[in-house]
């Protein structure tokens, strides 16, 4: 049968109408696409989320786990169907025996001081302290020996302190020879000084005029003299010489 320019129209029309109208529905709309899009990815993320929530759910009953185990390491209870708990003995913890190791011995020699045995101390030696230091002790001076009383005609050793020209009295030096002499104790000699006129042997003994003046003291023996010159010495008193003589200008 044959159909007509009008029926053949309206056939075509509906065929392209039916094709059409997918292309025409929600589908092409960019919003619908974008909703679309937006919940595909709302659905994974709450799956994600999911994963996660369950994955930390289980390792926080793992850890419950471990500290029950570590704060009761006794007996654990396991209970049966039957009736009565039955008690399971838990193992005791391995400990691994940590390796021995063998310290070599130091060939660094010891610095440590050992302290010196109590010696005590003597006269110009040194002493101990309580702990152990060594203490220096002050040497003891010299003594001074008992001086021979100035008289006329005595023969004498002379220990002369500061050999000083005629009325050269009043110098430091000699005055402090005066001071030393009677600091030592000595009184016999009067003033303290004496002519070396006056002291025969004197002055060629110490090369000096026989009108000199000089702090002065006397001993009868030389060993004396020369102890009493260590004596002045040790305590900074300067002596000039020492010399054989006899005294005059005292009668």
């Amino acid at each position: 049968m044959d159909l007509d320019d009008a029926e053949l129209e309206t056939q075509l029309r509906e065929t392209l109408h039916r094709a059409a109208a997918p292309v025409h529905g929600e589908g092409v709309f960019k919003e619908a696409i974008r909703n679309e899009v937006a919940r595909r990815q709302a659905s994974r993320d709450r799956a994600r989320w999911t994963g996660r929530i369950f994955l930390a759910t289980a390792v926080a009953a793992a850890a419950a786990v471990a500290a029950f185990v570590l704060i009761d390491p006794g007996e654990s209870d396991v209970k049966t169907d039957d009736g009565p708990v039955a008690t399971q003995p838990t193992a005791p913890p391995t400990t691994e025996a940590a390796p021995t190791t063998t310290e070599a011995p130091s060939t660094t020699p010891s610095t440590t001081a050992t302290p010196a045995p109590d010696t005590g101390s003597g006269d110009g030696g040194q002493g101990q302290g309580a702990s152990g230091t060594t203490v220096p002790t002050t040497p003891a001076l010299p003594e001074f020996p008992p001086e021979h009383p100035l008289e006329h005609g005595a023969n004498v050793w002379g220990v002369y302190l500061d050999v000083e020209p005629a009325g050269q009295d009043s110098t430091p030096e000699f005055l402090a020879g005066i001071q030393s002499i009677k600091d030592a104790g000595y009184t016999s000699a009067g003033e303290g000084y004496s002519g070396i006129g006056c002291d025969d042997g004197a002055a060629e003994t110490l090369g000096v005029s026989p009108d000199s003046i000089s702090p002065a003291v006397y001993f009868d023996t030389e060993e004396q003299a020369n102890q009493a010159k260590a004596a002045f010495e040790a305590r900074g008193q300067h002596v000039d010489g020492i010399a054989h003589v006899t005294t005059y200008c005292l009668d």
